[in-house]
């Protein structure tokens, strides 16, 4: 009976870590974001991979969420001879780049593959 009741927590045990390591194979890894350049009108950021990309303005600055994980980070450009201050920071949903001036903003974006990786310019205008 103790044989027959270890064997089975053996399987089970067994089956459970198997499934687990399968479950693993099948879940995409996480784009990640690599760097950000200062360009001379907005921002590069450089993923491993195309992040899904959602943007928003609020008050005049311009909000974009990435689907992606990476390290928060900040700075300041200049645009017109003012300051356009940005800053990236992690989110539940993954990261968020904010971008603030004195007068709002308008911005375009677009991305494209470069070198195994995804490089997404922003650039920038004021009102």
């Amino acid at each position: 009976m103790w044989k027959t009741r270890g064997r089975n927590c053996f399987l089970a045990l067994f089956g459970f870590l198997v499934g687990m390591m399968i479950g693993r194979l099948g879940d995409p890894q996480p784009v990640m974001l690599e760097k950000v350049e200062v360009t001379a009108d907005g921002l590069q950021l450089w993923f491993d991979a195309e992040p899904k990309v959602a943007a928003e303005h609020v008050d005049g600055a311009l909000v974009m969420r990435f689907d992606a994980e990476g390290s928060s980070r900040q700075g300041q450009l200049q645009l017109n001879g003012r300051t356009v201050n940005w800053r990236v920071l992690r989110n539940k949903g993954g990261m968020l780049l904010n971008l603030v001036a004195a007068r709002p903003l308008q911005a375009q974006w677009h991305g494209a593959a470069e070198g195994g990786r995804w490089r997404l310019e922003v650039s920038l205008t004021a009102e």
